[in-house]
């Protein structure tokens, strides 16, 4: 709703879905928001683009693109998508209790959940936790 917060818990994503159109088949893929709770009304996707690579002829030498990111890429303003949250999509939750140094290995997509916690961290006085983050 306008000017509410999604009010996500740390490393919380969401799902998004497309409106298919005719025969298209749903898809739903997790995102985590690049945006904190303190943003309200809106929030910010981080989203890569996966074009098709390599030759169709070679499986072994070819990927699809992602179809997803394919269609946000390919969505005009005013369009929709379809957005659902769900309790046990975090795996862990903030704070990291007992932990004192923690080890973010983002590979491409990877990177929103570890923004987010990074963030949580960096942003809460009193937390002492040691980042090592490989991207």
């Amino acid at each position: 709703e306008t000017g509410q917060s999604l009010s996500l818990p740390v490393c919380g994503c969401i799902l998004m879905a497309n409106v298919p159109v005719g025969d298209e088949a749903e898809e739903v893929r997790p995102y985590t928001p690049t945006s904190d709770n303190t943003m309200c009304g809106k929030f910010q996707l981080l989203i890569k683009r996966y074009p098709a690579w390599g030759d169709p002829t070679f499986a072994h030498n070819y990927k699809p693109p992602g179809k997803m990111s394919n269609y946000v890429h390919n969505l005009k303003v005013g369009e929709k998508v379809r957005f659902k949250h769900i309790v046990f999509n975090v795996k862990k939750p903030y704070p990291f209790t007992g932990v004192r140094t923690i080890t973010m290995l983002a590979v491409g997509v990877g990177i929103a959940p570890m923004l987010q916690a990074l963030q949580a961290i960096l942003e809460t006085p009193g937390d002492k936790t040691q980042v090592v983050f490989l991207y």
